[in-house]
């Protein structure tokens, strides 16, 4: 039998350079935090948001769990739903990826299930092109207790705290079987901007 797996929204970003709550923008018929839900969906037992106080996800019909230390960004984000996770992994997706795809989210699902118990592997991150991406990532329920302590000093970089994990670095040419390794580039892609937003719609015609 499969192995569940929690999938957990990160939902909790300010949007400051894109003016309005980006998991909330219209991308053909759902909006980005649905598109994300949709995909994790498919290979994730139980699903969560990891929100702030807002009630503006509750047309999802998840729980929402807030972070345990308010406006640390997405290491607290990521802190809060493994804390709130009733499984040993979570398949971590931040909600300004619209482009992820159910076929991303099981190959991921696919490579967590292949790791031996014996490894102690505590993150499976893709990588592409030399750069870690790590809000598309897998994480163990033991990472959150480095992240807590992380989060205790004040030290809020993603990086640094993978750098203190013991991490599966996977290329995206070895993850990319239910999906081609087009649409992994395509879909790790994150909007930051208006024009990001412009941009995805007009390349497809949205």
């Amino acid at each position: 039998m499969a192995e569940s797996i929690t999938g957990i929204l990160l939902a909790g970003g300010r949007s400051r350079r894109m003016g309005q709550d980006k998991a909330l923008l219209r991308f053909g018929r759902l909006s980005c935090i649905e598109q994300v839900q949709s995909a994790l969906s498919v290979v994730c037992s139980d699903l969560l948001i990891s929100a702030n106080a807002s009630r503006s996800y509750d047309f999802l019909g998840l729980p929402r769990v807030e972070d345990q230390y308010p406006g640390q960004g997405p290491l607290a984000g990521l802190h809060a739903g493994l804390k709130a996770a009733r499984t040993s992994w979570s398949l971590v997706s931040a909600c300004d990826m619209p482009l992820v795809t159910e076929g991303m989210a099981s190959d991921l699902a696919r490579m967590v299930r292949s790791l031996t118990p014996m490894g102690k592997v505590q993150a499976v991150v893709p990588v592409a092109e030399g750069r870690p991406q790590p809000l598309f990532a897998a994480y163990h329920d033991s990472a959150a207790t480095v992240l807590e302590q992380r989060l205790q000093r004040g030290e809020l970089r993603m990086m640094d705290a993978l750098g203190e994990l013991t991490v599966k670095w996977v290329p995206l040419e070895e993850l990319a079987v239910c999906e081609s390794l087009h649409r992994w580039r395509e879909g790790l892609f994150n909007m930051n901007e208006p024009k990001d937003y412009e941009r995805l719609k007009g390349l497809h015609r949205l």
